[in-house]
């Protein structure tokens, strides 16, 4: 049955973030009434949006029913789990490959987010996919790490326009052979905090050494990978880019990961606030092995992030350009420019075909109507109010 990805019932919301906080390793509660096939339809589709259904397919044949096995096979073939698989290979073979020349130029680096939980933390790497590999090099060493990079087959995706080190936190996406994608951090965010700097060092500093491939490689460490984690679905993203957070913090926990040492560095690094908001969501479905956070959270903001956590980030792009507070230049760029694969997929051609902005005119003309809908629809202005006020919150304990 088709499912609506915009309208999740409460009880389905529940059903999928229960299933990541507990890492797909533990049955729904006795308390959570029976869902419908449709809730269950759009559990699929949102895991699906969101990387998660490795994971769900992993859970489902644990505790699901026949019925849903099927539902998710039908969704998750098993040449689609071998073509991620070949993806995962690929990425390893140019983690190996790129730390081994950056350490012969003496370059320090650290391979962040999913690129260390993968390898370290997850029981089995195929529950956490990557969609590209993050590596953070000192700002200095970014075009060094980049020239490497293209020593041993990247290039950058021709679909992407170039920029330098002031305009984004990582230089343009690089590719190799199609199947790994690669991102070289000089920072952690476009945004930034206050902190930012702080963190941006720890991880360099407290990298791990990991065996991969017989080739040494350094991987964020527990606590700033979970800082680092929690500052890019906080501030980044607040909380918007998926439940994918709730299963990190749930591997993050097995390894006896130190709160303390974590809530201490929080403080330390501008994040105390977004850190307690992702305890208390791990906490509210059923995570376990952390701490309380360190601060009172209102309630409101729970109920806010969980909602966040699920809804359609593509279909709702209006509610984030309401929320933004940026310059008009860059308001107009979001507005004026598409994505590539967005592009592409209207005018059924490949990301870098130049072919498709033959679909370019039809693009704005309904970017346009849905622009000036927003400014009418007042439930869209009071959501990217409360967003706002919710991202004051967030970033509030660094106004001294």
């Amino acid at each position: 049955m088709e499912s609506d990805p915009d309208q999740s019932s409460d009880q389905a919301r529940d059903a999928l973030l229960t299933i990541a906080a507990g890492g797909g390793e533990a049955p729904l509660p006795t308390d959570l009434a029976p869902l419908h096939s449709d809730e269950w339809s759009w559990i699929v589709d949102c895991a699906k949006d969101n990387r998660l259904l490795p994971l769900l397919a992993d859970w489902a044949a644990k505790f699901g029913t026949t019925e849903f096995q099927e539902h998710i096979e039908a969704n998750f073939p098993p040449e689609q789990q071998k073509q991620k698989m070949f993806r995962s290979l690929a990425q390893q073979r140019a983690m190996a490959g790129l730390s081994r020349e950056l350490d012969r130029s003496g370059i320090r680096s650290v391979f962040l987010k999913g690129a260390s939980l993968t390898l370290t933390a997850y029981a089995d790497p195929k529950l956490r996919p990557m969609r590209d590999i993050d590596l953070l090099v000192d700002r200095e060493n970014a075009w060094k790490a980049r020239d490497i990079a293209s020593s041993i087959g990247f290039s950058t995706a021709p679909h992407l326009v170039p920029h330098g080190l002031d305009d984004k936190h990582h230089l343009p996406v690089m590719v190799r052979d199609g199947l790994a994608y690669l991102e070289i951090h000089h920072r952690l965010s476009q945004k930034g905090w206050e902190g930012e700097l702080a963190l941006t060092e720890l991880l360099l500093e407290r990298a791990r050494p990991h065996t991969l491939a017989d080739q040494q490689i350094y991987v964020a460490d527990p606590v700033t990978n979970l800082l680092h984690l929690v500052a890019h679905a906080g501030i980044s993203n607040l909380f918007d880019n998926g439940p994918q957070l709730l299963a990190d913090m749930h591997y993050l926990a097995k390894q006896d990961l130190d709160w303390d040492e974590a809530s201490e560095l929080a403080r330390y690094c501008g994040l105390e606030r977004p850190l307690a908001l992702a305890l208390a969501l791990f906490r509210r479905y059923g995570g376990e092995g952390t701490v309380s956070p360190s601060i009172e959270v209102p309630h409101a903001w729970i109920e806010q992030a969980s909602a966040l956590m699920v809804h359609d980030r593509e279909s709702d792009w209006q509610r984030q350009r309401l929320r933004h507070s940026d310059s008009w230049a860059v308001i107009a760029k979001r507005a004026l420019l598409p994505r590539a694969t967005s592009l592409a997929t209207r005018a059924g051609r490949a990301h870098d075909d130049p072919r498709r902005w033959l679909a370019y005119p039809g693009w704005l003309i309904d970017r346009g109507r849905s622009i000036i809908a927003a400014r009418f629809d007042r439930d869209l202005v009071r959501q990217a109010e409360e967003d706002s006020a919710l991202t004051q919150w967030l970033l509030s304990d660094q106004e001294k």
